[in-house]
């Protein structure tokens, strides 16, 4: 992995960074200077052309992009620019960040020289929009905002660990023995999975916090020396490339700030294989083909150490009880719910993968564009497997006539990026996309959160509630309903040109290009006139 220059620079202006504590806990609501944002914004832009980074983030980006609904420039407005970073974080790293979500975080003007982490996303789209004209971004410079915020991130992950750093008293700005930064990066983990008011005042304190760890993650242990392989890993594979004449012992800032990044990148596929688990065991207790497991079922996997109470299921809207006395727990979007979620950063949580993204993600490849007419998407689907649903297949004609009934709300044609496609998506593959509810009738919480509103001391539920459920009858697939089917629409964004089509952005740039020529010309000329060197050149200027 190369550190880029932008990386580089964030790393040095850490100390830029500014939080409620200066050793306050991960979790808590962070600050970051409006210098940093834009100087780490420019960092990118200034690069941009010649980045292999970039480049990279843009193709992989490119599918995503080319199937959006676009303004009348031909670019992507405000809330398709959150939606797309939002699912490229996701599926890239496993990042949820803050500010990202379909609301999305409001920014408004402030004096203040720091914003809360949480609308880095929306100031940095503010000074897009302020040098862009409010045009929309383009390909290049959505890929320039991801680089951007990834580069924030990873900033504060260095800040992070220096803090803990500065309280076991080793040196920032050199190399420190592997016995002390291996402490320092357990005192930092330790912090990270206890979150709330943990924090490393000593060497002493690190055994304590990591106790407290364990109690709250079974895994912390698996996770410390999965953080020391990849640390070794990457020792190895650079052995190679290093100077065999200059020895550094221990771990160098360098290396300390590399695998920093290694690790808020690459720790999303650790929970992708503990999530995998977790899905696999609930697929074995649903009722066959449905994603749906009785609660019966659902508390009786002791592997799932959650069991979260039904009144909390039901707030993540995962579940289903429109069949009297049996509730049944909806897989994708009790996987996709923010008890699932570990904060790793003041950005974002680290939570399960959304598996439906695999899906979309190849129905946008086949179409390349934002919409689709009904026959085109069947066709597509038919031959599109998933983990759990094999290729070809034929569609019911329920679902087809389904898509039909999209299409005649939007002049034929099937939006990729709204509602109710998202709700056919559910009913094609119930295991790995969400039933996604309309806007306003759930309101998913973290426990912690939950725990706050209720004036709880667990949102687990009880032996007793579980003992009820246990009891309770397993409908037969032949008599379950499906989750229902609404008719309510809500796209990202409306579509605003013409496939093909020349933007209006190109018109006006064309337009606005000719009015300044034809403006400037005329100051050239006085220009060059008030220079002349006498009255005897003035024959030479007409």
């Amino acid at each position: 992995m190369v550190v880029t220059s932008a990386f580089l620079f964030a790393a040095a202006l850490a100390a830029s960074v500014i939080e409620a504590d200066a050793n306050a806990f991960l979790g808590q609501r962070r600050q970051v200077t409006k210098e940093l944002v834009e100087q780490t914004l420019l960092s990118e832009l200034a690069s941009a052309a010649n980045s292999a980074r970039i480049a990279t983030i843009q193709e992989e980006l490119r599918p995503t992009y080319a199937s959006l609904p676009k303004n009348e420039q031909g670019q992507l407005e405000s809330s398709t620019v959150r939606y797309a970073l939002h699912r490229y974080f996701v599926q890239k790293h496993g990042w949820y960040v803050k500010g990202l979500d379909p609301a999305g975080g409001s920014w408004n003007s402030s004096s203040s020289a720091s914003i809360v982490t949480d609308l880095a996303p929306s100031y940095i789209q503010g000074l897009f929009e302020e040098q862009l004209h409010s045009r929309g971004l383009k390909l290049e410079e959505l890929a320039v905002f991801a680089a951007t915020l990834s580069d924030l991130i990873h900033s504060e992950g260095v800040k992070s660990l220096q803090g803990v750093y500065q309280a076991l008293e080793l040196p920032t700005g050199g190399s420190v023995a592997e016995a002390d930064f291996d402490l320092a990066l357990r005192g930092f983990l330790a912090e990270v999975i206890i979150a709330q008011d943990a924090r490393v005042t000593d060497a002493k304190s690190v055994a304590v916090l990591e106790e407290e760890a364990r109690g709250i993650s079974t895994d912390y242990d698996d996770l410390v020396m999965w953080t020391q392989d990849v640390r070794l890993t990457r020792g190895f594979a650079e052995q190679s490339r290093r100077n065999p004449f200059v020895m550094t012992p221990g771990v160098s800032v360098e290396e300390a700030d590399d695998l920093m990044y290694e690790l808020y990148h690459k720790f999303g596929s650790l929970a992708r294989r503990e999530c995998a688990t977790v899905k696999g065991d609930l697929l074995k207790s649903e009722i066959p083909g449905t994603g749906r497991v009785p609660l019966s079922r659902f508390y009786a996997i002791d592997s799932n150490p959650l069991r979260e109470s039904v009144d909390y299921i039901r707030n993540m809207g995962a579940l289903d009880e429109a069949n009297a006395g049996s509730p049944l727990v909806v897989i994708p979007n009790y996987m996709s719910g923010p008890s699932r979620c570990m904060p790793f950063s003041g950005y974002f949580s680290v939570c399960c993968p959304d598996d439906c993204e695999n899906v979309l993600g190849g129905i946008e490849r086949a179409i390349a564009g934002p919409s689709a007419e009904p026959h085109q998407l069947a066709e597509v689907v038919s031959h599109l497997p998933s983990d759990t649903e094999s290729a070809p297949r034929n569609l019911s004609a329920l679902l087809l006539s389904r898509l039909d009934d999209i299409a005649s709300g939007h002049r034929g044609r099937v939006p990729l990026h709204g509602r109710l496609f998202m709700q056919w998506l559910h009913h094609a593959y119930p295991r790995q996309c969400p039933y996604p509810h309309a806007a306003g009738t759930i309101k998913p919480v973290s426990q912690d959160e939950w725990l706050a509103m209720h004036d709880l001391e667990d949102v687990l539920a009880s032996s007793g509630e579980m003992e009820e459920h246990v009891s309770t009858r397993i409908p037969e697939r032949s008599s379950l309903e499906a989750l229902p089917w609404t008719n309510v629409e809500e796209l990202v964004a409306v579509h605003k040109t013409q496939a093909g089509g020349k933007s209006l952005w190109d018109v006006r740039s064309f337009a606005m290009l000719v009015a300044v020529i034809s403006f400037a010309l005329p100051l050239v000329r006085a220009s060059v006139l008030l220079v002349s060197p006498g009255p005897e050149d003035k024959a030479h200027f007409v």
